[in-house]
């Protein structure tokens, strides 16, 4: 398993129609990847130990992924994937910029969740 956000050039087209399917039937990422790696065009960056992954190929595995990350957020009370809390800790938008965010939705949740922060 090689979890991650991938980006590919354009030529992952040509490189994916000469992939053969797996013992499952199906096409692997870790073949594109490879394909890559031979051509020395492959570039890794390593995420943090505390990066979660979970397989959501299946009903079962999305709904165990959903129980999960509601689990998460409500004891840590923090979103998961909130982009405009990311980008704030990153110095990427202001405190002010965030407010501004947040009033446009105030009356979600959400917008709710980004004028505590």
């Amino acid at each position: 398993i090689i979890p991650g956000i991938y980006f590919y050039s354009s030529n992952v087209v040509d490189i994916a129609k000469n992939i053969k399917p797996s013992q499952r039937g199906e096409l692997e990422i870790t073949s594109v990847n490879n394909e890559y790696l031979k051509e020395r065009k492959l570039d890794v960056i390593k995420l943090d130990r505390d990066i979660l992954w979970y397989d959501t190929g299946t009903p079962e595995n999305m709904l165990l992924c959903s129980q999960s990350i509601s689990l998460l957020q409500r004891y840590s009370n923090k979103l998961i994937g909130c982009v405009e809390e990311t980008a704030f800790n990153m110095g990427f938008i202001s405190k002010e910029q965030m407010r501004e965010l947040g009033e446009k939705i105030s009356q979600s949740e959400y917008g709710k969740y980004l004028l505590g922060l």
